[in-house]
């Protein structure tokens, strides 16, 4: 059965201490709300408003296209199909929070006309002989894999550094450990070492030291060092792989 519905409006104060029927529809004139009473709520249930601020929880938009100014906040948006078009994306939450899509659900392209990064290096991911080496370690090409880790003095094959946090991994979507290819990068070492001089693998397994002139070959170079070291025991420095 139909019922009659009583048509109101006022101003915010005045809507703010009236408590209307079941279903009175009211019009805010100060703020431009409306507004539909329930019998019991002063001020009745806010639906919409032209300026001011709406919580809209838990509504499926079905439009075509919708524009929304100022800003959303708490909660997910989610968009099916189409576009979103936005000024800007501000992180809310605080630092190194929160991702833009995941390891199994990835976007396609990214185009942009510059990005940072709070890591240093770029790398790639090899497949190790069945061992997952630890951060810092020199590898060489070989082994039943891609790498392995290196064993001799001044080896020609010698493939980078495990990275410690890479700022860029390619070939993501593979198997195996990220090996730094270029940056500065946190690396394993043993002896005397100078800053600035020429990196390359030691006779201690994964372990890197200084390269002497006289024992330069091509592919030898791991990098070059960024701090000083000296000690028959090993350490960690920063080396910035793939300087030769």
């Amino acid at each position: 059965m139909s019922t009659q519905v009583q048509y109101r409006r006022g101003t915010a104060v005045q809507v703010a201490a009236f408590t209307g029927a079941v279903g009175e529809i009211i019009l805010d004139t100060t703020n431009w709300v409306v507004t539909i009473a329930d019998g019991t709520t002063v001020g009745g249930q806010v639906q919409v408003g032209l300026n001011s601020t709406q919580t809209i929880s838990n509504k499926v938009y079905n439009g075509t296209a919708s524009t929304i100014t100022g800003n959303i906040t708490g909660g997910n948006l989610s968009v099916g199909t189409g576009l979103v078009t936005l000024g800007g994306i501000v992180n809310a939450n605080g630092n190194a929070i929160g991702n833009i899509g995941s390891a199994t659900l990835y976007f396609n392209t990214v185009f942009a006309k510059a990005t940072s990064a709070q890591y240093a290096d770029l790398a790639e991911l090899y497949t190790t002989d069945n061992v997952n080496y630890p951060p810092g370690t020199c590898v060489a090409f070989g082994g039943t894999d891609e790498i392995t880790q290196t064993t001799t003095y001044a080896q020609t094959d010698v493939a980078g550094v495990v990275s410690t946090n890479p700022a860029y991994i390619m070939n993501a979507g593979a198997d195996g450990i990220p090996i730094a290819l270029q940056g500065r990068v946190p690396c394993r070492v043993i002896g005397k070492i100078a800053k600035g001089d020429l990196i390359t693998s030691s006779s201690t397994a994964g372990v890197a030291t200084r390269l002497a002139p006289e024992d330069w070959r091509p592919g030898a170079v791991i990098g070059k060092s960024l701090q000083r070291f000296d000690s028959e025991t090993e350490g960690v420095i920063e080396v910035v792989v793939g300087r030769v």
